[in-house]
């Protein structure tokens, strides 16, 4: 069976951008509680599972679009072309899709944007420690993974003000439905995830990532908003400080506030160039800790970033 494992319509103000990942014999959608064996049985299928690779589909039976090597796809639609859902067609055939999160992410107007990065963000995982991420991705269920307790806190503040949120990681397509489920399980805000392509074990031994792929990611949901604030939220882990200060500095004054989580006791000298910018941009950068009790006051001490949504 071929099948659509991954699937958003991310709606912008004048168009949809679609974007989705085509695979042979694809997963069924995780169990939350699975078992250490079950979990581990899955993540590990599903990097044997193969991309429809470079053919060509149908959107609506009408939209041409072709699938990269890694069975991606992606393609602008004009509004008045998608009235009535979507259907992904592949030789005269409608794909079934089986992810249980939502496909459709409506533009309303909204203010203020939440770009988000999902490992050491707002999931447990161990990034900077090689083998224990390994094995809490294998053998820990949804049920058992842990989200980061300020991050959740500070994301239902903003929901509760009508704020609209994206997540952009390096984590692989690979990992979707693993991701999607703890956002639903965890009461996280349901945005449209920007993750790397579908990887095959020797790509995922070889790292075949892009580099600058969140940077690219974020850099072009800023530029399709142009009148909108943006509230970055990421951590130290990885590259996350030195990519939002460059973005702080380009696109001043659209980023409303930079948070960053701390999990080390010690800055790493990469990535002490978060603190630089603030000299330099107005953009406010508010650092935090796991278990640090949410407050108000760690959205407005630095000015109330809705001021100028009224709300």
């Amino acid at each position: 069976m071929i099948g659509v494992w991954e699937l958003s319509i991310i709606e912008f103000s004048d168009s949809y951008l679609v974007r989705g990942v085509i695979l042979c014999n694809p997963l069924p959608s995780i169990a939350i509680d699975n078992s250490w064996f079950k979990s581990a049985r899955y993540v590990i299928k599903s990097y044997l599972r193969k991309p429809l690779s470079q053919e060509d589909i149908l959107v609506n039976r009408v939209i041409p679009a072709q699938t990269a090597t890694d069975g991606s796809f992606e393609l602008r639609i004009d509004k008045n072309e998608l009235k009535e859902g979507i259907q992904i067609s592949y030789e005269n055939r409608v794909l079934p899709h089986l992810q249980q999160y939502p496909l459709l992410f409506q533009y309303n107007d909204e203010k203020l944007l939440v770009i988000s990065d999902i490992d050491e963000t707002i999931l447990q995982s161990f990034t900077s420690k090689a083998f224990k991420r390994i094995t809490t991705t294998l053998f820990k269920s949804i049920n058992k993974r842990r989200p980061i307790d300020f991050t959740r806190s500070l994301y239902a503040f903003f929901e509760e003000r009508g704020a609209r949120f994206f997540y952009v990681s390096k984590s692989e397509s690979n990992l979707f439905q693993i991701i999607t489920g703890f956002i639903s399980k965890n009461g996280l805000p349901r945005g449209a995830l920007f993750l790397t392509g579908y990887l095959n074990l020797k790509g995922l031994l070889k790292n075949r990532k892009e580099k600058n792929f969140k940077l690219k990611q974020i850099e072009r949901i800023i530029t399709q908003l142009p009148g909108k604030k943006f509230v970055l939220i990421g951590d130290d882990s990885q590259r996350d400080p030195v990519i939002y200060s460059s973005l702080a500095k380009k696109y001043e004054k659209q980023i409303a506030a930079v948070y960053i989580r701390r999990t080390r006791s010690k800055i790493a000298k990469p990535h002490s160039l978060d603190q630089q910018y603030i000299d330099n941009t107005e953009v406010p950068l508010i650092t935090f800790r796991h278990n640090q009790q949410f407050s108000e006051l760690f959205v407005t001490k630095e000015g109330n970033i809705f001021k100028e949504s009224g709300k």
